[in-house]
């Protein structure tokens, strides 16, 4: 069974003709804009190597026109964890302040609250036997990891003429572990 990741990518705007053409190509994704950053969502099958395929995936979106300057990692605050699980704040209040084999996930920052990683939660959804969407968001390693492999895919000259050159060294990048 393939496992799909959901990896957000900071990107410039997406203009409404780049989104008719992702969605012709079949790519699976949501675009919004929040705080004057570009986000594009994306789902990518990580069976093996879910980076590689964030990577290869932001590649073929650069191809369709869609600049990724990089990953970011899915920050959920108490509000945001109760919409995404359908239940209500007190029940998340009431599993943050859990205590024992349940014990609720450290939150990965503080703003001007706390702020759980997307993923740290669905794990703990998973390992406490709570629903749970079928899609696993990327980790903080995994975004790392991401920025990490495409900022050297970014520093891979473009040389008129050679773009195979360049696709295959690009390829290499995809594939390194």
């Amino acid at each position: 069974m393939t496992t799909y990741y959901d990896f957000v990518f900071v990107t410039d705007r997406v203009d409404d003709d780049a989104e008719e053409r992702l969605l012709d190509a079949g790519v699976e994704s949501t675009v919004s804009l929040r705080d004057g950053l570009n986000y594009l969502a994306v789902c990518v099958p990580g069976d093996g190597d879910p980076v590689g395929a964030a990577v290869a995936c932001a590649t073929t979106l650069g191809r369709m026109g869609v600049r990724v300057h990089r990953a970011d990692l899915d920050l959920v605050n108490q509000q945001a964890i109760a919409f995404l699980c359908r239940v209500t704040p007190q029940a998340v209040s009431k599993w943050v302040r859990a205590t024992g084999e349940t014990r609720f996930p450290t939150p990965h920052t503080s703003v001007s609250g706390p702020l759980w990683a997307w993923s740290d939660v669905d794990d703990w959804l998973r390992r406490t036997g709570k629903p749970h969407d079928a899609t696993r968001p990327a980790s903080p390693l995994q975004v790392e990891e991401f920025n990490h492999r495409w900022r050297q895919v970014a520093t891979v000259p473009d040389t008129e003429g050679d773009t195979a050159g360049r696709e295959a060294r690009v390829g290499e990048l995809v594939a390194q572990r």
